[in-house]
């Protein structure tokens, strides 16, 4: 009987260890489970910081781009050859020589 009640004795402390294996794993779960939804906020805010640093890198593509673009001179009305300077009319008999 004495061995018998050895025997029980030794799978209760089997069971018991078993028991407390059970309980520390769970709890290293609960553990885990914290650090990835921890993990999960910390992607989804660099996923948001990311897009919003592409679209100011796409911004910043276009205004280089604009930047590269050489500038077209304003519309200019034409203009008579020479220096814009027009000759004065010339009276007949009448020269800048005359005295």
């Amino acid at each position: 009987m004495k061995e018998l009640q050895a025997v029980v004795t030794a799978g209760d402390e089997v069971i018991t260890q078993h028991e407390e294996t059970i309980g520390h794993r769970e709890d290293q779960i609960v553990e885990s489970d914290a650090i990835i939804s921890q993990c999960n906020i910390v992607i989804e805010f660099l996923q948001e910081q990311v897009q919003d640093l592409n679209s100011e890198l796409e911004d910043a593509n276009a205004y280089i781009e604009f930047l590269q673009v050489p500038l077209m001179p304003p519309d200019v009305p034409d203009q008579p050859e020479g220096n814009g300077e027009e000759d004065p009319e010339e009276i007949d008999g009448v020269s800048g020589l005359d005295p």
